[in-house]
């Protein structure tokens, strides 16, 4: 017992030594711009609280021991305390440079914001509870894509001529005895004959569309091969135009010879790919109503040379759209009926052939199912352009042309894929159907609908953006805004671009005076891209 109190002894006196000198160098005058960052006490097991009082003393230093040491006692380490200087503040202690305003009104607002964004999502799943709560057995809450099909293909059974109500579009004669078949719907009597008084009445029979010239021996010079899976291709066994894989119809006009000159050079220059024939023809209409005989020349010296030139004796416009393109359907029928796809492109349309056959015939196969039709589908609910909205567009109809709010979907008129039954149920069917003048919604859209087809999607495999080629079409070591010097990583870039095939199955190309020029580098850099 006596060796402890000794022991104590210095302990004691060296804590006091120490409050002493803490208190001084608070209090001392000279002292009052320093500030001591922090003193250490001599015990772990006392806490330092500060006095309120404006005179330190050696108790605000060291408290008695009768004060709670829970948390001296937890810690490893002494305690740390922090003297105020002698002008003595009242209010809390806050590091230096720091504000304590500023960041309370920064932590509200984040409190606030917080509370509003659980508000929001507690409301939307509330909302979204109703409504399945609601809709849970009601069949006012079908499907909305079922119900909007639903009513459209009810709406476009009014479409569809019965008996009395039958009012064909009859052939006028012209002085020297031609059949000039004149749109229901032209805003232009003097150029392509005058409308019927019953305009909604009035329908597209193909009988009346007869052709001038047919280049009938396109598909009957194709002869069919033993080989292997050719003899499967079509299921009319016989039929003109069996081997075909692709016969490609082409929408053309009369005077787009460097259009024509352009694909045949290009896309349509392939004849056959494993064995299987691909052929082409350009549809087009009589270029005005009084015979030019320089361009009918120019068109009959065409036809000779290439032989792929299908002509109706009808005024090739936009009004009558309708009529070339079910006059395609109709050559296809009389003279190709035994080919595996149809291929009905514009003839401002890149094909990558190369790339087409390989899913094609992936995909499909060499016997496709019936029905099948493959295009970039515009969805159900397109609205029409009407005439009041948009004067001046050559797209703009009107309530009597279609009544409706919305079009059926329908295949952009770029490029297409079909079977040949598609072609010989839309053409049956239009037989029986109101005139519409816009093709592309007409024969892939009203007619698909009522001859019940559904098409398959292939809507990213088309190319819109004329830029987007270009930039493929780039020279091998140029690269999109590239400004830097040649180094290893730009060679990496060029060396993958040179060897890129097209990435797209379709493309429209931008027509003016490098339209052949671009149809050329694309074709050869496809070639290329191909044969590595």
């Amino acid at each position: 017992m006596h060796s402890l109190k000794v022991q104590e002894k210095p302990r004691s006196i060296g804590r006091a030594y120490a409050g002493d000198l803490l208190v001084q160098i608070a209090q001392h005058e000279d002292h009052d711009d320093k500030q001591y960052g922090y003193m250490f006490a001599s015990s772990p097991q006392e806490s330092p609280v500060y006095s309120p009082s404006p005179t330190l003393t050696r108790e605000d230093i060291w408290p008695s021991r009768t004060r709670s040491r829970v948390l001296d006692s937890e810690s490893p380490f002494p305690p740390v305390f922090f003297p105020r200087n002698s002008k003595r503040s009242s209010k809390p202690y806050s590091p230096p440079g720091s504000s304590p305003v500023k960041v309370s009104l920064g932590f509200r607002i984040f409190q606030i914001t917080s509370i509003l964004i659980v508000g929001i999502c507690m409301y939307a799943l509330v909302e979204n509870i109703l409504f399945l709560v609601k809709s849970y057995g009601d069949d006012s809450y079908q499907d909305e894509s079922k119900r909007s099909s639903v009513n459209i293909h009810e709406q476009l059974q009014s479409w569809i001529i019965h008996g009395e109500e039958e009012l064909s579009i009859l052939p006028q004669m012209s002085s020297g005895g031609n059949h000039i078949i004149s749109s229901p719907v032209s805003g232009s009597p003097s150029e392509i004959g005058h409308k019927p008084k019953e305009i909604n009445h009035a329908m597209v029979s193909t009988h009346n569309l007869t052709f001038i010239h047919n280049a009938s021996s396109v598909c009957s010079s194709v002869r069919t091969k033993s080989q292997g899976r050719l003899n499967s291709l079509s299921s009319s066994s016989g039929a003109t135009g069996e081997g075909i894989y692709f016969m490609i119809v082409v929408h053309s006009a009369p005077d787009h010879f460097t259009e024509r000159q352009a694909i045949r050079s290009t896309w349509a220059s392939v004849k056959t790919l494993k064995n299987l024939a691909i052929r082409t023809v350009f549809v087009l209409g009589k270029y005005q109503l009084s015979p030019s005989p320089t361009l009918e020349n120019s068109i009959r010296r065409e036809n000779e040379l290439f032989g792929d030139i299908v002509v109706g004796d009808f005024i090739d416009c936009y009004r009558n759209l309708t009529y070339k393109h079910l006059l395609g359907y109709k050559w296809i029928n009389k003279y190709c009926p035994g080919a595996t796809f149809i291929l009905k492109t514009d003839d401002d349309a890149f094909v990558d052939i190369f790339q087409l056959f390989d899913f094609i015939s992936r995909t499909y196969g060499f016997a496709p199912k019936p029905g099948t039709l493959i295009c970039n589908v515009f969805p159900e609910g397109t609205k029409p352009v009407r005439a009041k909205k948009a004067r001046g567009s050559k797209w703009s109809v009107t309530m009597d042309e279609y009544p409706h709010s919305v079009y059926p979907r329908y295949c952009g008129g770029l490029a297409y894929l079909a079977t040949g039954d598609v072609v010989a149920r839309i053409l049956d069917v239009s037989d029986r159907v109101k005139f519409f003048w816009i093709d592309d919604v007409f024969v892939t859209g009203i007619l698909r609908e009522l001859a019940e087809i559904e098409p398959f999607y292939l809507n990213l495999r088309y190319l819109y953006d004329p830029e987007e080629y270009r930039n493929w079409l780039l020279p091998a070591g140029t690269l999109p805004n590239d400004n830097n010097n040649s180094n290893s990583d730009n060679e990496d870039k060029k060396s993958q671009q040179r060897l890129r095939k097209f990435p797209f199955l379709f493309a429209h190309i931008e027509r003016g005076d490098k339209f052949s020029e671009e149809m050329n580098d694309l074709w050869r850099k496809t070639l290329r891209s191909w044969s590595q």
